[in-house]
């Protein structure tokens, strides 16, 4: 059985997506203005202790807001640095392990605050505060953004 859950708090986003049927993955994406934050976490979550266990983290700036797809393979996050206004990294993800692989990044338009993935995993979608427009990225079938 597939779960998605998402909850946004603060300048973290939290998701689940299941690992097996008592554990789940936990996805935690947070800006790293402080410089000693990595920007995306990923631990496993037991449903029925409550206990997260940390299984890797990779760097990446500013992952604010995070999308998985729907075949669990990747990983979408907005990323904000100081060398643009903003993009749409991505992310191959290996559940055996438990760790992300850097994929690439595109510009989806300035400032973006929101992402998402479709259902067939042929499109990302960005919601941008910067002028608050929208962008539509076609995704390739290695997950890449283009």
């Amino acid at each position: 059985m597939k779960r998605f859950i998402l909850i946004a708090v603060s300048t973290m986003t939290f998701f689940l997506a299941t690992a097996q049927d008592k554990e789940s993955y936990l996805f935690i994406g947070s800006y790293t203005s402080d410089g000693n934050t990595e920007g995306i976490h990923v631990y496993k979550f037991n449903s029925e202790t409550g206990e997260p266990t940390r299984i890797s983290a990779t760097r990446i700036s500013n992952a604010n807001f995070l999308a998985i797809s729907q075949d669990q393979k990747y990983v979408y996050a907005i990323n904000e640095d100081s060398t643009d206004a903003g993009s749409i990294a991505a992310f191959s993800f290996d559940k055996k392990k438990g760790t992300l692989q850097f994929i690439n990044k595109k510009s989806s338009g300035n400032h973006p605050c929101y992402v998402s993935v479709t259902n067939n995993n042929k499109w990302v979608v960005a919601g941008h505060y910067g002028g608050g427009t929208v962008g539509v990225l076609p995704v390739k079938a290695d997950g890449s953004p283009r």
